[in-house]
């Protein structure tokens, strides 16, 4: 997540340099944890569609509660000056995306779905993974046929779902065998070992032509990631052994704990760079924008520590007290 941070805000300046274009696995790797976390959760859960119902709402809130702003905010001081109204209604109806958080729609929809595809799954898995991975196939393969996918935000959503969904549904598959205790073992080492072989060879083959872009998904990108997620997993698994007796993880920890918040956060973070930026003029040199987007990013993580340490038990406090 805080890669991903980091990404969104250094990308608000118009030259910036993207570093991560060949190696930028951060957001299937988030997509990926969080189908896990299903796997290991609510796929043994009996009863649970309320909760996951009640979870698509919060997500959707989450995503209006910036999108809105933003759009209207654009459409004030923005280049296009569209009337606020029409703002409003493109992005009520996913035609306008003026955020960096567009997965949110993503993991709304998923949440809105898990009570068909959780049974389903538990019903026949192979059949479930197999549908999963032809949905994958069949839209990335359009998204290159019809160019104007990329162009509209609310056909770039609707072929991004069956994309980014292969992800989430490799997650349940890989928590659902956590849970059971069948997942690591030499069998899985050997795997992510041979994915990460042949993804290198195929990408090296045509170039390493990845350009990054994630929205709609490409076989490119797809190829790009057979080696750079499971890289990218063991660098990760290396920093928490390094930090796990340190205290600076329970600091970073909080921003996986309050996942939805964080997000939020990162994108107002973002949102004001990119405000100061219009109004100001502003075009730092490279290494100013990477310090910025770093800024960004440890400024989310401490404010998130402050309000898992601090806030959030007042908040507990004072919020009864205000219903009362």
């Amino acid at each position: 997540m805080l890669f991903v941070f980091y990404h969104h805000i250094i990308s608000v300046f118009p030259d910036w340099v993207d570093f991560f274009k060949a190696f930028n696995p951060f957001a299937e790797i988030f997509v990926l944890i969080s189908g896990f976390m299903v796997g290991m959760v609510y796929l043994h859960r009996e009863g649970g569609a309320a909760a996951l119902l009640a979870r698509a709402q919060k997500i959707f809130s989450a995503y209006f509660i910036i999108a809105l702003p933003a759009g209207i905010g654009a459409a004030l001081i923005g280049t296009k000056r569209e009337p606020v109204l029409d703002a409003i209604v493109n992005v009520l109806s996913f035609r306008l995306d003026p955020t960096a958080i567009g997965i949110l729609k993503f993991y709304g929809f998923m949440f809105l779905l898990l009570p068909i595809i959780l049974p389903l799954y538990r019903a026949n898995k192979l059949t479930t993974l197999l549908v999963s991975a032809i949905l994958f196939s069949s839209t990335t393969y359009v998204t290159h046929v019809i160019s104007p996918v990329n162009e509209d935000p609310l056909l770039s959503l609707l072929f991004a779902l069956p994309q980014w969904q292969l992800f989430f549904m490799i997650g349940i598959f890989l928590g659902d065998l956590h849970r059971s205790q069948r997942l690591v073992g030499l069998t899985f080492y050997v795997s992510v070992a041979l994915i990460f072989l042949i993804g290198i060879a195929v990408d090296a083959h045509f170039g390493l032509t990845s350009d990054g872009s994630k929205w709609p998904y490409s076989f490119e990108k797809f190829f790009n990631l057979l080696w750079t997620l499971p890289l990218m997993l063991l660098i990760l698994l290396a920093l928490y052994k390094a930090l796990q007796h340190s205290a600076v993880l329970d600091v970073i920890l909080n921003v996986g704990r309050n996942s939805l918040l964080a997000f939020l956060l990162s994108e107002i973070v973002r949102l004001s760079v990119k405000f100061v930026g219009v109004v100001f003029a502003v075009d730092p040199p490279i290494v100013w924008q990477q310090s910025i987007g770093l800024f960004g990013v440890v400024l989310v993580t401490f404010v998130l520590w402050l309000y898992q340490s601090h806030w959030k038990r007042l908040l507990t406090l004072a919020l009864p007290l205000a219903g009362r």
